[in-house]
């Protein structure tokens, strides 16, 4: 299935990005309302009362991708915070750990990206360490 982004034109391939892969897919009704909880974030996201330019949405049914275009204004230690609290509250209500590091995205035989464990060495892997949005682009 063909992954569906809306990342703006105007984001630079070196657009900040967070990704933080779930224990388990979710159901279209979840993606559904994770999508829509991750666009009113996004849309109030600010720091330092500064608004971000930034998206978020769901990738590969499995995991949560917000990219920043930080080219007018540089995301801070306290809207990083705001991330990992709307994270967790959201993984809380869909009962979904998205901060176990070893839970990656790898494509299968037929280039389709499905929830995995780490494994080292393996090739075209999306995972938590990845921090700019060219990194996902290409593999998409």
């Amino acid at each position: 299935m063909q992954q569906t982004c809306n990342i703006p034109s105007h984001f630079p391939k070196d657009s900040r990005t967070w990704i933080f892969v779930g224990n388990r897919s979710m159901t279209a009704t979840e993606i559904a309302w994770l999508n829509e909880a991750l666009t009113q974030f996004v849309s109030t996201w600010q720091t330092h009362g500064k608004s971000l330019d930034a998206v978020g949405f769901v990738l590969h049914n499995a995991a949560i991708a917000i990219v920043a275009n930080e080219n007018a204004v540089k995301a801070s230690g306290c809207s990083m915070d705001k991330i990992n609290h709307f994270v967790k509250d959201v993984g809380a209500q869909l009962s979904i750990d998205f901060f176990n590091r070893m839970n990656v995205l790898l494509p299968d035989s037929t280039g389709n990206y499905e929830l995995a464990r780490f494994e080292m060495g393996a090739e075209n892997m999306i995972h938590a360490a990845v921090q700019e949005w060219g990194e996902i682009e290409e593999k998409l």
